[in-house]
């Protein structure tokens, strides 16, 4: 009967281990999806700036990303503990 339970708590243990380590992992994938997204308009507004400067994009279209991705950036956007967004 010692032996059953002994390997009953180390099979628990276990499986609280791997559930604590895939708990861990998604929590870091999801915070790293986040700061991805709040870079991206950064990254594409570096982007249209060097398309632009090398002659790929036309004033007219360089105006247009440029003031998109501007808004964007301009635009702090807060979480209330709801999940709700407002900016």
């Amino acid at each position: 009967m010692f032996e059953s339970s002994t390997a009953e708590l180390a099979w628990s243990a276990l499986v609280l281990f791997l559930l604590l380590g895939l708990l861990a992992f998604l929590l870091q994938k999801s915070r790293s999806r986040n700061e991805d997204d709040s870079s991206r308009p950064h990254d594409l507004l570096t982007w249209s700036r060097e398309t632009f400067a090398r002659g790929t994009l036309s004033d007219d279209e360089y105006k247009t990303i440029k003031t998109k991705l501007g808004d964007e950036l301009r635009e702090p956007k807060f979480e209330s503990k709801d999940g709700d967004q407002s900016g």
